[in-house]
């Protein structure tokens, strides 16, 4: 938040050199954890980290976060477009607090993020259970996955051959 940044005596370089930090923190952070799972090369893993920190989306694959077909790749992608989708000050405040988790939950603005999201992972989930006749596990897994990639505006795609695909054809096309 700018105005705060003013209000605190941060301006210019300083606000820009800690959300850099913060940036590159979460970059480093998601291309590890995706480095140390199977099927995922360096190459893959850095550059989905940059592309996932800074929620833009763009893959390796033709398939997207999808082509991986794992469960703990999409689950590390949505930790880190979550993450990447937040305030990068309310982030550095955070690292400097040493872990002091207050730090979220005392923003108006980050409760509102985390409801609107559980919300709509809530409401989706359900959609795709009871609508779609799939499994639980495979209606909550796209569901939060589709969920955060929207909600912070990421645009990554978990299609499988075993998920929910939500782009439907007419009966015409088929014939």
């Amino acid at each position: 938040n700018p105005e705060s940044a003013i209000l605190s005596g941060l301006v210019g370089s300083e606000m820009c050199i800690r959300d850099r930090l913060v940036y590159f923190g979460v970059t480093i952070t998601i291309a590890l954890l995706l480095w140390a799972t199977p099927n995922v090369g360096l190459y893959d893993a850095v550059a989905h980290g940059l592309s996932t920190a800074a929620i833009g989306g763009f893959s390796t694959k033709n398939g997207s976060i999808g082509s991986f077909d794992s469960y703990i790749v999409e689950l590390i992608i949505v930790f880190g477009m979550f993450i990447g989708a937040m305030n990068y000050n309310l982030q550095y405040k955070f690292w400097k607090s040493k872990g002091n988790f207050r730090v979220f939950t005392r923003s108006s603005e980050w409760k509102l993020y985390v409801r609107i999201t559980l919300s709509f992972i809530g409401v989706i989930f359900l959609m795709n259970w009871l609508m779609e006749s799939v499994d639980v596990g495979t209606a909550f897994r796209d569901s939060l996955f589709n969920v955060v990639t929207l909600a912070s505006s990421t645009g990554f795609g978990n299609v499988r051959p075993d998920g929910i695909c939500l782009l439907y054809t007419s009966d015409a096309a088929d014939e």
